[in-house]
């Protein structure tokens, strides 16, 4: 360490920082060369455990949360096929507050909470405050192995939100041909695909006619989209169903190298709005929670009028009298929810748990149990009918027929039944077993 000097009135110490490089700092603390040189130690001091990794360097102050995050996104997030999503709930839900522009030093556990916790007042759900809270994490944890910032996570002691759980969503076998009527050629064998199959969206618009194997009845599920790999991380063989080899036969006379492809047999995208096609199939097809009837003339007037009803039934508007037009309200139903109908309809078949597990490729069957267990036909009323018959109501009707039949006699107390017998209650003691004859009266 070098003699600190005084310049203008001011001492300065030269150190070596962090990144070994030689600085001129200033000492705004020292009145006295004693004092500098005890200022100039504590710098060195700081710096050389810096660099020996047993302190964190200073953090960039000019390095904000939003930087880290839009870091993440350029690095890590473009170019994938959810990237899209990941951009918008960013510019949705960061832009428009402070923690973008706070400096990643402030950024404390207390901060995010907070950050989260205004969200779920706004009216977010639990999954999607879960949602910015990962990505703030996952922005932090990439950052640090980058080396653009130290220390712990703030997100690591921020609780994740409870989601509720709820049952999976699932057609019925009756109602799977009905749906598959009022889709689309386009869409009708990508569809049956999705339900007889058990494939993810990604799985779907990846496949090539070169994975369809008709002589063996297999698909080779080898890619999500255009990655090389799948969820799952590898490649794996599903059984092609007898009843979905017309609608594999079909699509193979598609164009280009994709089984599924978009008009010019380029690969579907993410961008595809299949979702809403199925839900508008899904009402075409009558699996509704009702209808919305509005009145047109009322809405080109300014003042549109609309009530839901239970039926598609003929209704005049209240205030012009014109009949409502009336417009279906198709179940909840995403094409996530087809893998759901997979394991029905396997499972209403008689397939075994285990063989399910396998064909939807879960990596844990627990996962298929924790899922499934309860559409099992007749297992769960199966467990429960092993519970002991208890002879309740039989011991109830013998003891009301002893007590009604006159010609039975009462037995006669015993010298124990006359010594045993409940102590009659005083105040606010309980009644108590005990001896009533015990003692003497005298």
């Amino acid at each position: 360490m070098a003699e600190p000097f005084q310049r203008r009135g001011r001492w300065y110490a030269r150190v070596k920082d962090a990144g070994g490089r030689w600085r001129n700092v200033v000492l705004s603390e020292a009145r006295t060369k004693a004092q500098a040189r005890d200022l100039a130690a504590d710098l060195a001091l700081k710096s050389r455990r810096q660099r020996d990794g047993l302190e964190p360097p200073p953090a960039d102050k000019s390095l904000t949360v939003g930087k880290i995050i839009c870091w993440w996104l350029d690095e890590y997030v473009a170019g994938k096929t959810w990237a899209g999503r990941e951009e918008d709930r960013f510019r949705l839900y960061f832009e428009s507050t402070d923690l973008v522009r706070l400096p990643v030093a402030a950024l404390t556990t207390a901060r995010l909470e907070s950050f989260l916790q205004h969200w779920t007042h706004q009216g977010l759900a639990p999954a999607s405050v879960n949602r910015l809270r990962a990505m703030v994490s996952t922005a932090w944890n990439r950052a640090r192995k980058a080396g653009l910032v130290h220390g712990m996570n703030p997100a690591a002691d921020v609780e994740s939100r409870k989601v509720p759980k709820r049952a999976p969503a699932f057609l019925e076998p009756q109602e799977v041909p009905r749906l598959l009527a009022e889709l689309s050629a386009a869409d009708r064998a990508l569809v049956a695909t999705a339900l007889y199959a058990g494939l993810r969206k990604g799985e779907l618009f990846g496949l090539k006619k070169r994975d369809v194997d008709l002589d063996r009845r297999l698909l080779m599920i080898r890619r999500s989209y255009d990655h090389d790999t799948t969820k799952g991380g590898r490649e794996e063989a599903v059984p092609i169903a007898a009843v979905l080899v017309p609608y594999l036969k079909a699509a193979l006379q598609s164009r280009g190298p994709f089984l599924f492809p978009q008009a010019g047999g380029s690969m579907r995208t993410d961008q595809d709005n299949l979702s809403k096609r199925l839900r508008s199939a899904m009402g075409r097809a009558g699996f509704v929670d009702g209808y919305v009837h509005h009145c047109r003339r009322c809405k080109r007037a300014g003042t549109p009028h609309e009530e839901n009803q239970p039926d598609c039934e003929r209704r005049r508007c209240p205030h012009c009298g014109m009949i409502l037009w009336a417009s279906a309200l198709p179940r909840k139903f995403r094409l996530h929810d087809t893998r759901h109908t997979t394991a029905t309809l396997l499972l209403a078949a008689g397939v075994d748990l285990y063989a399910v597990a396998r064909i939807l490729r879960h990596t844990d069957p627990k996962v298929t149990f924790k899922t499934y267990a309860h559409l099992v036909p007749g297992y769960l009323h199966a467990q429960i009918d092993r519970l002991p018959a208890a002879p309740f109501a039989a011991l109830v009707l013998h003891d009301r027929r002893r007590a009604a039949d006159p010609r039975r006699k009462s037995p006669e107390k015993t010298a124990t039944d006359q010594q045993v017998g409940m102590e009659p209650t005083a105040g606010l003691e309980p009644a108590t077993y005990g001896l009533r004859n015990r003692c003497s009266t005298d």
